[in-house]
C-alpha cells in the first residue's frame, strides 16, 4: 500500500514499523553490507531489509523484500529466524523534527550464492562483504546490525522449530558425533603404526627418517582439526538438548521424553590427550633424529 509521506510519517510518530532484516551470508560465511544513504541509519553499513505492509504477509513479504534487496525472490523456508529484534533511532526517514523511528524487526539469515544477486542502489550507494568479527570491530558499522552478531543475542528457541525437526537435528548431531569419534579414537593407533613401521623401513638411509617429521606436522595438524570440529558439534549437540527439554517439559508427554543429558567430557578430554600425547611424541622423535649420529 502507498502511503503519502505526510500520512507515512504521521504513522511514524505514532506507531512502530514492523520490517524484515536479511543477513546474507556468501560461501565463506561473510555478511553482506549495504552503506545507506537514506535516514534514519544513513551513512552507516546496514544489512539489506525492508518493511512489512499492510496487509501483506511474513511469507509474501520477504519474496517481495528479497527480489528488491537481492534482485531474486528467496522463499523464507530457506532461512533461519534469528528472532525479535527492536531498532530505535533518533530520526525519520524525512528528517522531521520531533520524533524519531521506532522498528520491530524479524531477523532472518540466509545463505546464497554471490553470483546469483542483482544488488540495487535505491537504499545503498555502495556494498561490501565482511566477516562477523570485522563488522564487530569496523566504526562505520551500525549498533542495530552489530547486534545480530553478538553472540548473547543469537539464540536458537524451541519454540521456532516444530518438534520432529528439532529431533531430526538433535539424531543428524549425535551422528556426526559418532563418525568423529570413531576416527579420533582410531587417528593415535594409525598415527604409531604408521610411525614404527616407516622407522624401522628407513634404517638405510637413516637421513629418510626426517621425513617423518613434517609428515607427523601435517598429520597432527589434521588431527587438532577434527578435535576442533568435534568439540564445536558437542557445543550444538548440547544447545540442542536443552531446547529439547524446554520443549518437552511441560509435555504430556513428557514420560516418554529421554533424558536428553549426555556427557561428553570424557571422550573430549582423552582427544585433548590423544592431540597433546601425539605431538609431545613428533617432538621427542624429531630430538632424537637430532642428536643421533646418522654418518
Amino acid at each position: 500500500m502507498y502511503l503519502e509521506e505526510k500520512e507515512f510519517s504521521d504513522i511514524i510518530k505514532k506507531t512502530p514499523l514492523v520490517s524484515i532484516d536479511l543477513i546474507i551470508k556468501d560461501e565463506n560465511s561473510d555478511v553482506l553490507l549495504g552503506w545507506r544513504i537514506n535516514r534514519p541509519a544513513k551513512d552507516t553499513w546496514f544489512v539489506p531489509g525492508g518493511r512489512i505492509h499492510k496487509d501483506e504477509t511474513i511469507v509474501d513479504a520477504f519474496l517481495r523484500i528479497t527480489k528488491k534487496e537481492l534482485g531474486r525472490e528467496i522463499d523464507i523456508e530457506e532461512a533461519v529466524f534469528l528472532g525479535v529484534f527492536e531498532h530505535f533511532y533518533n530520526s525519520n526517514y524525512a528528517d522531521v523534527p520531533g520524533f524519531g523511528t521506532h522498528y520491530v524487526v524479524l531477523g532472518y539469515e540466509v545463505s546464497i550464492s554471490t553470483n546469483k544477486l542483482v544488488l540495487p542502489n535505491e537504499q545503498h550507494t555502495k556494498y561490501c562483504w565482511l566477516s562477523e568479527n570485522q563488522i564487530l570491530q569496523n566504526q562505520d558499522v551500525h549498533e542495530n546490525t552489530k547486534a545480530y552478531f553478538r553472540k548473547k543475542h543469537i539464540q536458537i528457541k524451541s519454540k521456532d522449530f516444530k518438534p520432529e525437526y528439532l529431533l531430526n537435528y538433535y539424531n543428524t548431531l549425535q551422528v556426526a558425533i559418532s563418525q568423529y569419534t570413531n576416527i579420533i579414537w582410531a587417528f593415535p593407533a594409525a598415527f604409531l603404526v604408521l610411525n614404527f613401521v616407516a622407522w624401522d623401513g628407513l634404517k638405510e638411509p637413516p637421513q629418510l627418517r626426517f621425513i617423518i617429521s613434517p609428515l607427523n606436522a601435517l598429520f597432527i595438524q589434521a588431527f587438532f582439526k577434527l578435535v576442533a570440529n568435534q568439540r564445536a558439534i558437542v557445543n550444538k549437540l548440547r544447545e540442542t538438548e536443552e531446547s529439547i527439554s524446554e520443549m518437552f517439559k511441560d509435555s504430556l508427554n513428557k514420560s516418554l521424553v529421554p533424558n536428553f543429558k549426555y556427557n561428553w567430557f570424557t571422550k573430549l578430554k582423552s582427544a585433548d590427550l590423544f592431540k597433546w600425547g601425539l605431538l609431545i611424541f613428533s617432538i621427542s622423535q624429531f630430538l632424537y633424529l637430532c642428536n643421533s649420529d646418522l654418518s
